[in-house]
């Protein structure tokens, strides 16, 4: 009587292995990318803030109104010390605009535009205080930088007794200098200071003082 063929079933649950295997590795394979794509079109329809605009100042600023608004809404926000005289706030992409004012003086009111990856920093001027007196009252004042800067050249003052011989302007950091002149003779110097802005304490610039010790012998 003939023997039957042996079947190898080793041979054949192997072979069912390996196909399920196969399936199994597709459909994972497919999951993730199922899982990728659904991440990425959730990135870029999902409408939240996602880039940071920073506005910084100083405590000479302290007190300032900042105002960002744009298609995607209106925020309003003021430097102080707590905060470390800066304030961020995250935005959509789109175009603004950035208004900043101090003791009701505009500073800055410029647009600008950011996207989902770049977001902007604003660095404000610094607040500097001129001091005099009445015997500034008629002089010529002039503030320049040393060396020259491409975004300042002179700045021109005058001291009036209704605002107490005082007057705020508002300058980057750097070396500067202001000098007082006889209005009658531009020749006569007054008094001349030299100060810098460095943004590490507020800046007081009192030429009084200054004519005094020019005049002592």
């Amino acid at each position: 009587m003939p023997t039957p063929p042996i079947r190898n079933t080793a041979t054949g649950e192997s072979r069912a292995a390996a196909a399920f295997a196969r399936v199994a590795t597709g459909l994972l394979l497919v999951s993730v990318l199922l899982m990728v794509g659904r991440i990425y079109w959730r990135w870029h329809s999902l409408n939240e803030p996602s880039t940071v605009v920073i506005v910084a100042g100083d405590e000479s600023l302290d007190g300032a109104k900042v105002e960002i608004s744009g298609e995607h809404g209106h925020w309003t926000e003021k430097l102080n010390r707590d905060d470390g005289w800066q304030i961020s706030v995250l935005l959509d992409a789109g175009t603004y605009r950035l208004v900043v004012t101090h003791r009701k003086l505009e500073l800055l009111n410029e647009s600008f535009s950011v996207d989902r990856i770049r977001g902007m920093r604003f660095d404000l001027p610094s607040m500097v205080v001129i001091v005099g007196s009445g015997q500034f009252a008629d002089a010529r004042i002039e503030i320049r930088c040393d060396p020259v800067r491409e975004n300042f050249t002179r700045a021109e003052i005058k001291l009036e007794a209704q605002d107490h011989y005082r007057k705020a302007l508002y300058l980057f950091p750097g070396s500067y200098y202001v000098v007082a002149r006889s209005a009658l003779n531009p020749d006569r110097v007054l008094a001349r200071v030299d100060f810098n802005v460095d943004r590490a304490a507020p800046v007081r610039v009192d030429l009084t003082k200054a004519a005094n010790e020019e005049a002592t012998p």
